[in-house]
């Protein structure tokens, strides 16, 4: 069992206390001929310490994907909040429907961290699920 350190965003941390966090997708890292290099966070059982935090985290699952292939009930996992849809309708702000779900919120938190096209560009992913461990 090995232990790596992992960033995360404050916002990110505050999810994981909560308990709405239990996911985290990372760009993979290629060689030269394009083939996926192993998981520099590790594999199922190892260990994550979250910088600058007293957080660590139990790797339950680790598995490779397409970004956009994430389902609602993943991007809830990843923390996010759902995408909020405004209506058209004359006279009407916002009216907070969350048509999109949390993949239309996980998508803006990706292009946020990654670039505004990163989510066209669909790249694979390293899905990463953990539990909190309790100290």
């Amino acid at each position: 069992m090995k232990a790596t350190l992992i960033g995360f965003s404050e916002e990110m941390i505050e999810a994981i206390h909560q308990g709405r966090k239990t996911q985290t997708r990372r760009p993979v890292q290629m060689d030269k001929s394009g083939r996926i290099l192993a998981c520099r966070y590790g594999e199922a059982g190892d260990l994550l310490r979250i910088r600058g935090s007293l957080i660590t985290l139990d790797i339950t699952d680790v598995r490779v994907e397409r970004l956009q292939s994430i389902t609602n009930a993943d991007a809830e996992a990843e923390g996010v909040e759902p995408e909020l849809v405004c209506c058209q309708r004359p006279g009407k702000e916002c009216c907070g429907l969350p048509d999109a779900g949390y993949v239309g919120g996980f998508r803006q938190w990706w292009a946020s961290l990654y670039g505004e096209y990163s989510w066209d560009e669909n790249p694979w992913v390293w899905v990463i699920s953990f539990r909190r461990i309790e100290k």
